[in-house]
Formats: structure tokens, C-alpha cells, sequence
């Protein structure tokens, strides 16, 4: 019989914003402790590659890495963790097609990745 759960826990979190690496897994080891969520969903995390792997939980993150010299990669943007206590049986991507100039800065961007 397949174990059913009664509730799942979810933390979604914009990372990047004022956050460095060492301040983000302060917060997200804060975070693991007091709520102990199943699953963590950081976007703007591209700054974090190589630095979640500390924290216990499965992580999904793709390499940060242009597509097209001079751009903002589209790719390690979303990473996920997931709790130890579940088993990943599959992971898929969703690729966008269209390159695009950022809004803020004017930067060009590749297609995003999720």
C-alpha cells in the first residue's frame, strides 16, 4: 500500500535579492529547522550553484551557463530541494525558446529554463 500523506510542506522563495550565499544558507538552514518542509523552490538562485548541497535535501539545480556570449544564462535560475525523506524518481525541464533583453538593466537574456 502506498504511504498517503496528510499534508505536504512547501516553501517557495525569491533568493536573490540582497542574499550572498553564506547569508542565504543561514536562512534556509533556519527555515529547514523551525518548518521542516518537504520541498524548497528557490528562484534567482543561478548565485547558489555548488552551495545547497550542505543542507541535507536532494537538490535539483541546473549549472548556470550562457547560451549565447555576453547573455544572462536562462538556466540555474530555479533550484529545488527535496527532503531526504522522498525518493526523486524523475526530473524534466521546461526550456523556453525565446532569447530576451531584461527589463531592469537592458541585459540580454537567454530562454528561461524551469
Amino acid at each position: 500500500m502506498e504511504r498517503l500523506l496528510e499534508h505536504l510542506v512547501i516553501i517557495a522563495w525569491n533568493i536573490y535579492i540582497g542574499n550572498t550565499p553564506t547569508k542565504a544558507r543561514k536562512v534556509l538552514k533556519s527555515m529547514i529547522r523551525i518548518h521542516k518542509p518537504d520541498v524548497i523552490a528557490l528562484m534567482e538562485a543561478g548565485n547558489l550553484y555548488g552551495e545547497l548541497d550542505e543542507l541535507g535535501y536532494n537538490v535539483i539545480h541546473l549549472m548556470p551557463k550562457p547560451l549565447r556570449k555576453g547573455n544572462q544564462p536562462g538556466q540555474g535560475n530555479i533550484a529545488i530541494l527535496v527532503s531526504p525523506d522522498y525518493t526523486v524518481k524523475e526530473k524534466k525541464a521546461l526550456r523556453m525558446s525565446t532569447f530576451w533583453i531584461g527589463p531592469k538593466h537592458g541585459w540580454p537574456q537567454d530562454p528561461r529554463v524551469y
